[in-house]
């Protein structure tokens, strides 16, 4: 699959990237970090469809914004410069559910959307006062951006027509993924607690899509059927602690 290649061609450019860097005699240190952020996403079409349906039927879908954590690993190629290889991981998930005639079934069902980012992201960083407790930076990034869709309604249904006649429970789930290649750009101020740690303040605008998520998966009235994007755009703010472990 297409998003599987994009995942590994840019896995294997990352490791390229951080050998070239742990092994170069210019190695000014290497870090380790952990990151906590608020994440806020646009959605784009997902939210607007959903936005439709909840017109319609008096639901309340939505999928929102919420906390971001992740894990980095980083290292200085000058004073000024660095390179930073990172993941971070966010899910949400809306549920809601909806009693009535849709499609010609009658339905009672409780319906679950969960949307999930794992995002694989190299950046380079600039530092402009690395020899102070304070210093603000500035840096952009490429990266994955792992995107999974999940639906899952649950229930009892009844259909009946003039060629068949069906009552029932109703337990169906749909899922699909896919990996955009997606831009960041970023900034924030590090302040310097001691010899090896340091706690990070940062802003990033991310831009990255999704798109065509479960296209073809559902019958002909499902919302979903003509595929789904979602747009990952967005702002996000955190904190990191950061541990460097050479010097």
């Amino acid at each position: 699959m297409k998003y599987l290649l994009k995942v590994k061609v840019l896995g294997l450019l990352g490791v390229m990237v951080m050998a070239m860097v742990l092994c170069s005699p210019a190695l000014a240190s290497l870090s380790v970090g952990l990151s906590f952020s608020s994440f806020s996403p646009t959605y784009g079409e997902v939210n607007e469809d959903l936005e439709g349906l909840n017109d319609r039927l008096g639901t309340s879908w939505e999928l929102g914004s919420g906390l971001a954590y992740g894990l980095n690993l980083s290292s200085g190629l000058s004073p000024n410069w660095r390179i930073r290889g990172e993941y971070f991981a966010f899910s949400s998930e809306t549920s809601d559910s909806f009693s009535g005639v849709t499609g010609g079934y009658d339905v009672d069902i409780d319906y679950e959307i969960k949307t999930s980012l794992g995002a694989l992201i190299l950046s380079g960083i600039y530092r402009f006062s690395p020899d102070k407790a304070f210093s603000p930076y500035a840096g952009v990034g490429i990266g994955s951006f792992s995107t999974e869709l999940k639906t899952e309604a649950t229930g009892e249904g009844s259909y009946y027509g003039h060629y068949q006649d069906w009552e029932g429970n109703v337990n169906t789930s749909q899922s699909d993924k896919a990996a955009p290649i997606g831009f960041q750009v970023l900034g924030g101020v590090e302040y310097k607690i001691g010899e090896n740690l340091s706690i990070l303040g940062e802003l990033r605008y991310i831009n990255a899509k999704a798109t065509g998520l479960l296209e073809g998966k559902g019958p002909g009235d499902n919302p979903f059927n003509d595929g789904e994007d979602i747009d990952w755009s967005g702002l996000s703010f955190g904190l990191q602690a950061v541990y460097a472990l050479g010097s």
